[in-house]
C-alpha cells in the first residue's frame, strides 16, 4: 500500500471502523509504520498518534472489562462479568508505540525527530483525556496470567504520563488511583517482578503514592476520604502491607504505601471528628475483616496501633485543648488515654476470634508497645478493665491442659501476662498467686517465666515489699497446690523442681533481693513466716504419714477417694512431701540472704535463736525419717526420701552460713547415725548425695570422722563411674533408682568432691595416702575413657568436664598427698615404656624394613592414659628426675608408635610430640643425644598417615623447628648432628621427587623452610665451618636442580592457575634464593616473582582467592629477585615491588592479611639504598597527586606510602620530612574534595602512625594542613553513613594527642587552631532528641560530619577520649625533636604544660559543652556528661576565676550561666586545697 499523505493518515485514525479500509492494515499498523518512517512528514505526528492512543485506551476502560460491585458488610468485592477479546488495554504493541514515542519525545533536542519538547505538546492533550482513567483500568486487568512485558512496557509509560497529568487530577481520582495500586499490589503473583519489571513498577508506585499523599496534605475533605478508603480500599490496604513478600521486594514503597493508608485514616480532622463523638468505624472494619483475613489483620494490629499512638502524641496539642473544662487534665495525659482507647478497640477485634498463637502473639506486641509508650495513666478505669481482662484470660490458658500444639500460645500469653505485670502490677496482684502456683506446677518456659519473676522484683524492689514477695513465693508452694492434681507425683515433683522458681538463675536474684531491700522491720516476719510454712507443711506430712501407716494394707494404693468422697488417710502423702522439699528451697535462700547486720544485737539474737530453735528440730525429724526409710514401706519410702533430702539440705544451708552462725554442736551426730541408709536398696540418689556432702560438711568442721566419709564416697565411685556413659543436667530431682541415675550421681559425688571439699585431701587428718590414690586411680582412668571414646555432644555435666576443671584448679596441685599419687601412678604406668629397644627401632626405621621390635602390649592405652593427664599438669611442679624420665620415655613411645602403626595411634603420638614440646619451651634445652636420629623419625612420619590431623602437624612442626634450631647452636661447636641433618635432606626421597606424589615431601620441605630461615636469620655465615657451608652449598645446588623444573611447571599456563597447591614449593624457592644470598653466592636464577604475581592477577576473576601465604610468598620472591639485581646493578628497583604489593593489597580483603604483606615489605624497604627509597617516594607522591583516581587506589597508594615510611632506611630523615609535609598538604586538598569514608581512614592512620612514632618529623610548617585535615573531617554534611565510624573519632584524638605529648612547642603558636578542633571533638558528642521532624532532624544532622549517625546513641568511651585529650593539656612533657646533640638538649629540657598559655581559649571549648549541653533539639547523654566530668574540670582548672566571669558576662545566656554554675560546683568540690 502506498504511503498516505498527511491529512490522510489523520483522517485514518480518526476513521470509527478498524482497519479504516476494508482489507487494509489497522490503525496500529498504520501509526507504527508511519512513526518509524521518518521521512513520512506528518505535522505534529506524535501529537496525533498519542491522541488516538489515549483515545483508545480512555475508551476501552469501558468496554473491556466491566465490573459489578457487589457490597459484602462495608467492603465492595470486584467482579468480572464480561471481557473483550480485542482489548487495547492488553495489547503490547500499542503500549509499545506509546512508550517508544514518549520516550523520544522526552529526549528531543533540536535537529532531532521531534523538535517540540514532551511538555508542549502533551499537557494540552491530558488536559483534555484524563490519564488517571487509564491507569485504574490498566492496573485492574493485572492478573496472575498478565504478560511481564506488558507490565513493564505499561508501567514505564505510565510513569511518563504521570507526573504531566498529575496536578489536574482532584483527591477523590488519586485515591482511584491510590486504591488500584495497593489492589494490584496485594496480589500474590505480583510481588516479585523481576529485573527491569521491578524497577518500572517501582517508580509508577512512587509516583502515584507520593501524589496521592501530597494532595491529601493540603485537601480539606480528609473526612470524605477517610470514609471512602474505609469502604473501597482498607481491606486490599492491609492484605498489601501485611505481607513480607511485598516488603522485601519494594522496601521503600511498601513503607510509603502504609504511611499513606494511615494518613488517611489518622489526619488531623478524622482524629479531631473522633474525639467528639464515639467512633468505632475501625473497630467495626477489623471485625468484619479479621474473619476473612485474620492472619493479615493480626499481623497489622499492632503497627496500625502504634501509628495511632504516635500521630495522636504528635498533634495532642492540637487535639486536646487546654480549656477550663478540661480541669487539671494536660493534654499528655489525654493523648494517652485515646490511645488507651484504641487499645482497647485492638483487643476487642483480636477477641472476636478464637484465641490461637497469632492472637496471642498480637496482644503482647500491644501490651509491649503500651509498656514502652507509658500509656495507662493513673485514673483510667477503662483501660484498667480491658488489661484486667487480658490477665485473667491469660491465667485461664495457662491454667488448662497443656498440649503440644498449644505452646506457643501458651508462651505469648505468658509474655503478655508479664508485660501487664510491668505496666501496673497492681493490675495482675489479685491474680498473681494462682498464676504463681501455675508456674510451680506446669512445665512453662524457663526464660518467659524468668522475665514474669524479674518484673514482681523489680515492683517490690521499689515498694520494699520483701516479705510479700517471700510469702507469695511460700503461698504457691503450699499443699494445696499439688494435691488437686492428677498427674503422677514423679513427673510432678520433677516438674515442681525444675519450674522457674526454683531455677538457680532465680534464686541468685532473690537472694540479692532479699538482701538488699528487705527492711528491718520485715525481717522478723520473713522469718515467722517461713519457719511457719516448713512448720505446717512438715506437721501436715507427718500427720500424714502417721494415719497412711494405721490404715489396713488391704486398701487400694490408687483409690483417690473414699465411699464417702473424701480423701483417704494413706492418699496425697506424696503432695505433702512435695510441698515440704519445695518449701525448703525456697527458705534455704530466704533465711540465709536475711541482712541480719541492719539489726541492734539484741534483735539479731531474737531472730537467730528462732531459726536455731527450728534448728534444732531437725534432729527428731531425721531420726523418724530414717526409721521409715529403713523399714522398707514401699508406700511412704519415697516420700519420707524427698523429705529427708530437703531437711538435709536445708539443714546444710543454716548450718553453713557465715552471717547466722548457728550453734550446730547439738546436731553434730546426726549425719553419722543417718549414715547406715547408705547401705539401704532403692536409696534415692539425691538423697545419697545431701547425705554425703553434710557428712564432708562436719568433717571439715572436725564433728565426725573423715575415713568412712571417705571410703564410702570412693566405694560408690569406683562402683558406677565405669558404668557412666551420660551427663548430668544439674537436678537432682532427675536422677533416678535406676543404673543410669546412679552413675549421674557419682557424676556429682565426683565433682562435689573435687571442686568443694578437695581441701580435705590436702591434711594428713583427713584422707588418707591410700585414699589418695584411689582418687588418683579413678582420674586416671576417666583420663583414659576420655582419649579412647569418641567425642559426643552433651549439653549437662560430663566426667570429662569435671576432670578438666580439677586438673586446671591450683588447689589441686597445691596438695602435696595427691600431686605425689598421682606423680607416682603415672610414674609407674609409663615404666612399660622402658622395655622399648630405641636403637633397633631407629635402625628399623631408617632402613624401612618390617619392624621386628614390637611396642610392648597396652602401650598406646599408658600414653592415652598418663600423657594425656601429663598434658593438663603444670611442669613447674614435675621434679627434675621426673621430667627427665617422662621426657626419655616419651621420645621411646613416640618412636615405637611411629615405627608401628601411627595411623590408629595418631591421638596417642601427637599426645607425646605436645607434651615434649612443652618441655623443651619450659626447659629451653632440648637432648642432644638422637637430634638427627629423632627428627627422621618426627619427618618421615608424615608420610604414613592419609591425611595427617592439623593439630598433628602443627605440634609435629613446632617440635622438628625446636630440634633445628638446637643443632644450629650446636653447629658452632660441634657440626657433626647439623651436617647429620643436612645429609638428610640432601638424601630424602622426598626432595627428589615431585611434590605432589605422597604428602611426606610437604612436611619435609616445610621443615627445610624451618631450617633455612634459622639459619638466614639467627646466623651469621662467618660463625658456620668451611664443612658446614660446603654442605650447604651441595644443598642449595641439589635444591636449585630439583625445584627449577617444578616452577618452570608452575608459572606455565598449565600448572600456574592455582598456586595454593604449590605453596611449599614457593617457599622453598624463596628460602633458596635467600640462602644463596645468605651465602653470598653470584648465582643467577630464572626470574619468576614477576611471572607468578601476573599469574595471579590474570586468574583473579575466574579462581578463587588465593590464601595470603600465596600472596605473601610470591612477594618475598619479588624482593629476593630483585635483591638479587642489585648485586649487579647497584640499586634496587622498588617500583616492581611497590607495584606487587598494590596488587595484592586489591586482591586481599581482610585488614589481618593486608598487615601479613605489610610486614614483608617493611622487610625489604629497610635494605633499600637511600636514593631508590627517595625516587620511589617521589614516584609515589606523582601517583597520590594523579587526578581522577578512585578512593580504593588513592588509600592504597597512602597505605604503601605510610608503610615505607614506618620503615625507611638509615639516614633518610630529611626526605621523610620533606615527603611528611607535601603529603599532608596534599590529603588536605583530598578531604576537603572528597567524603569517602575509605579515604579519610586512611589518611587518619596515616597521620597517627607518622605523629606516634616519629614525632620529630614534624615541622611548624605542616601544623597548618593538619588543623585543615582534622577541620575537613568535622564539616557538616547533608549524607550520612549508615553507621558512625568509631575509628575516625578515635584516630582524631590520637592525632591531637600525639602533637599534644610530643610536640608541644609547634602546638604553642596555633593555640586558636587546636581550640576549634576541641570544640567541635565536643559538638560532635551531640545527638539528636526523640520524636523530632522531618526539619529539626535537618537543623542538626546537617551540622554533624557525614562520618557520625545522627540516630546512634553517643559512646561513653569517646567522651572519655575527650576528657584525656583535655586533661593532656595540663600534663607536663618534653619536646622530642632531632639535632646534633638531641640527648643532651632533651636532658636540658624542663617539663612543661600548655596549661598556661592554653588558659585564654579554655573558656571557648567550655563554652561549646555548654551550648551542646543546652540546644534543646540535641541531646549529651548522661554516661558521656560523666566520662567528660575530667576534662571540664582541668578546664576549669586552667580559666580560673577570672576567665570564668568574663565567660559568664559576655557568652552564656541565662540557660548557660547556669549549666556553668553547676560545672564549677562540681568542679570546686573534687578540688585539692592542700588540706590533706
Amino acid at each position: 500500500m502506498p504511503p498516505l499523505s498527511a491529512q490522510d493518515f489523520v483522517r485514518a485514525l480518526r476513521a470509527p471502523s478498524d482497519p479504516p479500509q476494508p482489507g487494509g492494515p489497522t490503525k496500529l499498523e498504520l501509526a507504527r509504520a508511519t512513526w518509524d518512517d521518518e521521512s513520512r512528514l506528518v505535522p505534529n505526528k506524535e501529537e496525533n498518534i498519542v491522541e488516538w492512543i489515549l483515545t483508545r485506551l480512555l475508551k476501552e476502560k469501558d468496554t473491556s472489562r466491566r465490573v459489578k460491585r457487589i457490597c459484602f458488610g462495608k467492603f465492595v468485592l470486584l467482579t468480572t462479568l464480561h471481557f473483550s477479546s480485542s482489548n487495547h488495554l492488553l495489547d503490547l504493541q500499542i503500549w509499545q508505540l506509546l512508550s517508544d514515542i514518549l520516550h523520544v519525545s522526552a529526549k528531543s533536542t533540536t535537529g532531532s525527530r521531534t523538535s517540540r519538547t514532551l511538555r508542549t505538546w502533551l499537557l494540552p492533550l491530558l488536559n483534555r483525556i484524563p490519564t488517571a482513567p487509564i491507569l485504574v483500568a490498566f492496573l485492574g486487568l493485572a492478573d496472575h496470567d498478565f504478560p511481564t512485558a506488558l507490565l513493564y512496557v505499561g508501567c514505564r509509560t505510565l510513569s511518563l504520563l504521570w507526573p504531566i497529568a498529575v496536578p489536574k487530577i482532584n483527591i477523590d481520582t488519586l485515591l482511584d488511583c491510590y486504591s488500584a495500586v495497593v489492589r494490584c499490589l496485594a496480589r500474590r503473583e505480583w510481588q516479585q517482578p523481576e529485573g527491569n519489571t521491578r524497577e518500572a513498577v517501582t517508580r509508577l508506585v512512587d509516583l502515584v503514592v507520593a501524589s496521592y499523599r501530597s494532595s491529601l496534605s493540603n485537601s480539606v475533605a480528609k473526612r470524605k476520604l477517610y470514609a471512602k478508603f474505609i469502604q473501597t480500599t482498607f481491606h486490599d490496604w492491609i492484605e498489601c502491607t501485611s505481607s513480607d513478600d511485598l516488603a522485601q521486594s519494594f522496601p521503600q514503597s511498601h513503607a510509603e504505601l502504609y504511611q499513606a493508608g494511615i494518613d488517611t485514616l489518622f489526619s488531623l480532622d478524622v482524629l479531631r471528628q473522633a474525639q467528639g463523638q464515639a467512633d468505632d468505624t475501625i473497630e467495626n472494619t477489623l471485625k468484619d475483616a479479621i474473619s476473612s483475613s485474620p492472619s493479615a489483620i493480626l499481623s497489622c494490629v499492632p503497627r496500625i496501633f502504634q501509628s495511632y499512638v504516635h500521630v495522636t502524641q504528635k498533634h495532642r496539642n492540637t487535639l486536646f485543648s487546654q480549656g477550663s473544662s478540661r480541669g487539671s487534665v494536660t493534654s499528655a495525659e489525654q493523648a494517652r488515654k485515646a490511645g488507651m482507647k484504641f487499645f482497647a478497640s485492638c483487643i476487642a477485634v483480636i477477641n472476636s476470634i478464637p484465641a490461637n498463637d497469632s492472637t496471642w502473639r498480637t496482644t503482647a506486641a500491644l501490651l509491649e508497645f503500651v509498656d514502652l509508650q507509658r500509656l495507662l495513666g493513673l485514673n483510667d478505669e477503662a483501660a484498667t478493665h480491658t488489661l484486667r481482662g487480658v490477665v485473667e484470660l491469660a491465667c485461664d490458658l495457662l491454667a488448662s491442659h497443656i498440649t503440644d500444639t498449644q505452646c506457643p500460645q501458651v508462651a505469648s500469653a505468658l509474655v503478655a501476662f508479664a508485660t501487664v505485670i510491668h505496666i501496673d502490677y497492681d493490675i495482675a496482684a489479685p491474680i498473681l498467686p494462682r498464676v504463681m502456683r501455675i508456674i510451680a506446677t506446669r512445665p512453662l518456659p524457663i526464660d518467659l517465666s524468668s522475665v514474669l519473676l524479674k518484673h514482681i522484683l523489680e515492683y517490690n524492689a521499689q515498694t520494699r515489699s520483701a516479705d510479700a514477695v517471700v510469702d507469695l513465693l511460700l503461698t504457691a508452694f503450699g499443699s494445696h497446690t499439688f494435691t488437686s492434681l492428677s498427674s503422677s507425683y514423679g513427673s510432678l515433683y520433677i516438674t515442681a523442681a525444675t519450674t522457674a522458681l526454683l531455677h538457680h538463675a532465680f534464686l541468685d536474684d532473690l537472694s540479692k533481693f532479699v538482701y538488699a531491700f528487705t527492711t528491718p522491720g520485715q525481717i522478723s516476719t520473713i522469718i515467722q513466716n517461713t519457719l511457719e510454712h516448713l512448720r505446717v507443711a512438715s506437721f501436715e506430712f507427718e500427720q500424714r504419714s502417721k494415719l497412711g501407716s494405721t490404715e489396713d494394707d488391704s486398701v487400694p494404693r490408687k483409690k483417690r477417694k473414699t465411699e464417702k468422697g473424701s480423701l483417704s488417710a494413706s492418699d496425697g502423702i506424696e503432695s505433702f512431701a512435695i510441698s515440704f522439699a519445695t518449701l525448703a528451697g525456697i527458705a534455704s535462700v530466704a533465711l540465709t540472704s536475711l541482712p541480719l547486720h541492719l539489726l541492734q544485737d539484741n534483735d539479731r539474737r531474737v531472730v537467730v535463736g528462732t531459726i536455731q530453735e527450728y534448728y534444732g528440730s531437725f534432729k527428731a525429724t531425721l531420726k523418724n525419717a530414717s526409721k521409715r526409710i529403713c523399714s522398707g514401706d514401699s508406700s511412704s519410702t519415697w516420700s519420707w526420701q524427698i523429705v529427708a533430702s530437703a531437711m538435709i539440705r536445708l539443714r546444710y544451708a543454716l548450718g553453713s552460713d557465715r552471717t547466722l552462725q548457728l550453734d550446730t554442736e547439738g546436731n553434730a551426730k546426726v549425719i553419722v547415725k543417718f549414715s547406715p541408709l547408705l547401705k539401704v536398696e532403692g536409696l534415692l540418689p539425691q538423697l545419697r548425695i545431701e547425705i554425703l556432702r553434710t557428712w564432708f560438711m562436719d568433717v571439715e568442721k572436725g564433728r565426725s570422722e573423715p575415713t568412712p566419709a571417705f571410703d564410702e564416697a570412693l566405694s560408690y565411685l569406683e562402683k558406677w563411674l565405669p558404668r557412666c556413659d551420660h551427663s548430668w543436667n544439674g537436678d537432682l530431682c532427675h536422677l533416678a533408682i535406676t543404673d543410669e541415675g546412679q552413675a549421674e550421681a557419682a557424676v556429682v559425688i565426683l565433682h562435689m568432691l573435687l571442686d568443694r571439699w578437695l581441701s580435705l585431701c590436702d591434711s594428713d587428718d583427713n584422707a588418707t595416702q591410700e585414699q589418695c590414690r584411689r582418687l588418683v586411680a579413678l582420674i586416671s582412668s576417666i583420663q583414659a575413657r576420655q582419649t579412647s571414646c569418641a567425642s559426643a555432644s552433651y549439653s549437662g555435666i560430663t566426667l570429662e568436664d569435671v576432670l578438666h576443671r580439677a586438673l586446671h584448679n591450683a588447689l589441686f596441685w597445691e596438695s602435696h598427698t595427691l600431686r605425689d599419687a598421682l606423680l607416682s601412678l603415672i610414674s609407674t604406668e609409663t615404666t612399660l615404656i622402658d622395655e622399648v629397644d630405641i636403637k633397633q627401632l631407629l635402625s628399623e626405621f631408617h632402613s624401612r624394613t618390617p619392624s621386628t621390635a614390637l611396642p610392648p602390649d597396652g602401650l598406646s592405652s599408658v600414653v592415652a592414659n598418663t600423657f594425656g593427664l601429663l598434658l593438663s599438669t603444670p611442669v613447674e611442679y614435675l621434679t627434675r628426675k621426673a621430667r627427665s624420665d617422662l621426657m626419655r620415655r616419651a621420645q621411646a613411645a613416640d618412636i615405637a608408635l611411629s615405627s608401628a602403626s601411627i595411623q590408629s595411634d595418631v591421638v596417642c603420638v601427637t599426645m607425646l610430640r605436645e607434651f615434649l614440646r612443652r618441655m623443651h619451651e619450659f626447659l629451653g634445652s632440648v637432648d642432644h643425644t638422637i637430634i638427627s636420629d629423632y627428627l627422621s623419625v618426627l619427618m618421615d612420619s608424615f608420610e604414613r598417615l592419609e591425611p595427617p590431623p592439623d593439630s598433628f602437624v602443627s605440634t609435629t612442626l613446632e617440635l622438628i623447628n625446636m630440634y633445628l634450631r638446637a643443632s644450629v647452636k650446636l653447629a658452632v661447636n660441634s657440626e657433626g648432628i647439623l651436617l647429620q641433618i643436612l645429609d638428610s635432606f640432601i638424601q630424602s626421597p622426598a626432595l627428589n621427587a615431585h611434590v605432589g606424589q605422597y604428602s611426606g615431601a610437604q612436611l619435609r620441605v616445610r621443615a627445610l623452610v624451618h631450617l633455612v630461615d634459622i639459619l638466614t636469620t639467627e646466623c651469621k655465615p662467618k660463625e658456620i665451618t668451611e664443612g658446614l657451608q660446603s654442605k650447604l652449598l651441595a644443598l642449595k645446588g641439589h635444591l636449585s636442580g630439583w625445584l627449577l623444573p617444578q616452577m618452570h611447571a608452575i608459572g606455565s599456563a598449565e600448572h600456574g592457575a592455582d598456586a595454593a597447591l604449590h605453596l611449599p614449593i614457593l617457599q622453598l624457592w624463596h628460602r633458596l634464593l635467600a640462602l644463596s644470598s645468605w651465602l653470598s653466592c653470584n648465582d643467577r636464577y630464572p626470574e619468576f616473582g614477576r611471572t607468578l604475581t601476573r599469574r595471579q592477577l590474570t586468574c583473579a576473576n575466574s579462581l578463587r582467592r588465593q590464601s595470603t601465604e600465596v600472596y605473601v610468598v610470591i612477594l618475598s620472591i619479588v624482593h629476593a629477585e630483585l635483591l638479587a639485581q642489585s648485586h649487579e646493578t647497584g640499586g634496587i628497583d622498588l617500583s616492581a615491588a611497590v607495584a606487587t604489593y598494590l596488587a595484592f593489597c586489591d586482591l586481599c580483603s581482610a585488614s589481618v592479611d593486608i598487615n601479613d604483606l605489610d610486614e614483608c615489605m617493611a622487610k625489604f624497604c629497610r635494605l633499600s639504598p637511600p636514593s631508590d627509597f627517595s625516587s620511589m617516594m617521589d614516584l609515589l607522591y606523582d601517583g597520590l597527586s594523579t587526578k581522577g583516581l578512585c578512593e580504593s587506589s588513592i588509600g592504597s597508594l597512602i597505605q604503601v606510602t605510610n608503610v615505607m615510611m614506618r620503615n625507611s632506611p638509615e639516614g633518610s630523615l630529611k626526605l621523610l620530612q620533606t615527603h611528611l609535609s607535601r603529603c599532608l598538604n596534599l590529603f588536605a586538598n583530598l578531604v576537603a574534595g572528597k567524603e569517602g569514608s575509605y579515604l579519610r581512614s586512611n589518611i587518619l592512620a596515616f597521620m597517627g602512625y607518622q605523629f606516634n612514632d616519629r614525632p620529630a618529623m614534624i615541622r611548624q610548617q605542616d601544623l597548618s594542613s593538619v588543623w585543615s585535615i582534622l577541620g575537613s573531617c568535622f564539616k557538616g554534611s547533608t549524607l550520612h553513613d549508615s553507621f558512625t565510624c568509631k575509628n575516625t573519632f578515635s584516630d582524631i584524638v590520637a592525632i591531637i594527642s600525639a602533637l599534644l605529648r610530643l610536640r608541644r612547642d609547634l602546638i604553642a603558636t596555633t593555640l586558636p587552631q587546636l581550640t576549634c578542633i576541641l570544640r567541635r571533638l565536643i559538638m560532635s558528642l551531640r545527638r539528636l532528641r526523640p520524636h523530632l521532624g522531618g526539619k529539626q532532624t535537618r537543623i542538626v544532622s546537617d551540622t554533624l560530619p557525614n562520618w557520625i549517625n545522627p540516630h546512634e546513641t553517643a559512646r561513653a568511651e569517646d567522651g572519655k577520649a575527650v576528657a584525656r585529650l583535655l586533661t593532656t593539656l595540663t600534663t607536663k612533657t618534653i619536646v622530642r625533636t632531632y639535632g646534633s646533640n638531641s640527648h643532651s638538649a632533651t636532658e636540658g629540657q624542663k617539663a612543661e604544660s600548655l596549661a598556661r598559655p592554653f588558659s585564654k581559649h579554655a573558656a571557648y571549648v567550655l563554652c561549646a559543652y555548654i551550648v551542646a549541653l543546652n540546644d534543646p533539639l540535641c541531646v549529651l547523654q548522661a554516661d558521656v556528661r560523666k566520662e567528660l566530668e575530667p576534662g571540664l574540670f582541668a578546664l576549669c582548672d586552667m580559666m580560673g576565676e577570672h576567665n570564668r566571669d568574663a565567660m559568664m558576662v559576655a557568652s552564656l545566656d541565662l540557660g548557660g550561666k547556669s549549666v556553668m554554675k553547676g560545672i564549677w560546683r562540681e568542679y570546686e568540690k573534687q578540688k585539692y586545697v592542700g588540706k590533706g
